[in-house]
């Protein structure tokens, strides 16, 4: 009985949930180099990852580590 309301009302609510396409104030570019590259199964990029609690797949790919 109350489900055709709530459905009713729930469309606005997804109109507004979507965010807004802005123009950047940022003159930067969108892509940025990596000053330090790392292998993925390198001491140093476990250990970074352990330190940040993230989990990393195993892979063979480099890791940008720090950005200039």
């Amino acid at each position: 009985m109350h489900f055709p309301t709530l459905v009713f009302l729930a469309f606005p609510a997804l109109a507004f949930a979507n965010p807004l396409r802005r123009q950047s104030q940022c003159s930067s570019p969108v892509l940025e180099c990596c000053a330090t590259v790392e292998e993925a199964n390198s001491a140093d990029v476990a250990r970074l990852a352990a330190i940040l609690g993230v989990v990393l797949a195993p892979s063979s790919g480099p890791i940008g580590v720090a950005q200039q």
